[in-house]
């Protein structure tokens, strides 16, 4: 359930805020405006999806995970919220670097979902 969710929270929000990250990544290297095309601007929109979709549905399967685990050791909920969380944020950073990675070279340079990171 707490995958699904994740998964879930985090496609949605990927659709929404897309345009501007793409926008701040074009200024943050210095390319200048991008193009408003909507084939372009939304130009390696699958790979941030599974990017956010995946990390969050991981740090939601994961928090849920560890909150279960530490609620074995205490009954301190502000604890067992907050380590959960921490725990489950830990463990999708490696997953994460990977997806941003591909996904900031997709809108850069274009290509596959498959072909970007072999690439790289």
């Amino acid at each position: 359930e707490n995958v699904v969710l994740g998964m879930t929270a985090g496609c949605g929000s990927k659709v929404v805020n897309y345009p501007l990250l793409v926008l701040k990544n074009y200024s943050q290297q210095g390319l200048g405006m991008p193009s408003l095309k909507p084939w372009k601007l939304y130009r390696g929109l699958p790979t941030a999806m599974l990017s956010l979709g995946s990390t969050t549905s991981i740090q939601f399967g994961f928090a849920g995970f560890f909150q279960k685990s530490l609620r074995r050791i205490t009954p301190n909920d502000n604890f067992i919220k907050a380590g959960g969380s921490f725990l489950g944020g830990l463990a999708s950073g490696v997953p994460c670097s990977v997806w941003e990675l591909t996904m900031i070279n997709q809108q850069r340079f274009g290509g596959s979902l498959l072909g970007t990171p072999i690439r790289i």
